[in-house]
């Protein structure tokens, strides 16, 4: 018994140096501290699944940190004090994010009906309202600015076919080949040796070309040690 009020001790004193629960009395916080679980998780465990089963309970971090994950994307890394689990718990409604422990970490779980008195008041409506404007506005900006780059191939970037030709090819017929596929770069291709060589390249050499068409060869624009081998299959 001395152990469980000495955890609810210590738990009322950190909840109180955090929203929602910084406004509240002594005694009413004392009861909360009386209700909630202390709860630890391994780096990597999953807490909350996005789109997953609802959650019952509302959670604080007590140490370590948690991820906020959407669509495979992390949108914030939470710290010790940070609460998650209220918008599945005030509607009912599958999980938005996953969150998952960033590193080994402790939770508060506080029951769902003593986190819905508290978020019932004033202060606990403010903290509902900054938390999802927060974390929605992290989310337009982590995700939706970079759409899809999760799942999206190399392939899938590529509008134009590859275009290549040998070391013999002449500077001036490698300058046609960019022009009429209209694209700013070619392979040069020597054997098991690839080199990039671009139009900036081509009029660089182009300029210092004499009468006679240089060969690609001789008018190389990388060293050798800017060519890569043919990555095998």
């Amino acid at each position: 018994m001395a152990e469980t009020t000495w955890a609810a001790r210590d738990a009322a004193a950190f909840l109180a140096l955090h929203p929602p629960f910084d406004g509240l009395d002594p005694e009413e916080l004392g009861r909360i501290a009386e209700s909630i679980e202390l709860r630890r998780f391994r780096q990597g465990q999953v807490v909350l699944v996005e789109d997953g089963t609802p959650t019952r309970a509302f959670y604080v971090i007590r140490d370590g940190s948690m991820e906020l994950v959407h669509e495979e994307e992390v949108i914030d890394i939470l710290e010790p004090g940070e609460g998650f689990g209220h918008p599945s718990l005030l509607t009912g409604l599958a999980p938005t994010f996953t969150v998952r422990a960033h590193e080994d970490s402790s939770c508060y779980v506080v029951p769902g009906e003593v986190a819905l008195s508290v978020f019932g008041r004033p202060a606990g409506a403010g903290f509902v309202a900054r938390t999802l404007r927060e974390r929605l506005t992290r989310t337009g900006h982590v995700v939706h600015g970079l759409p899809g780059l999760s799942t999206v191939r190399v392939r899938d970037l590529l509008t134009r076919p590859l275009r290549s030709c040998k070391p013999s090819t002449t500077i001036r017929h490698a300058a046609e080949l960019m022009t009429e596929n209209d694209i700013t770069a070619i392979l040069v291709t020597d054997g098991e040796r690839l080199t990039l060589l671009t139009d900036e390249d081509v009029r660089a050499k182009w300029s210092r070309a004499t009468s006679r068409p240089r060969t690609l060869s001789r008018a190389s624009p990388y060293p050798p040690s800017r060519s890569r081998p043919t990555a095998s299959s």
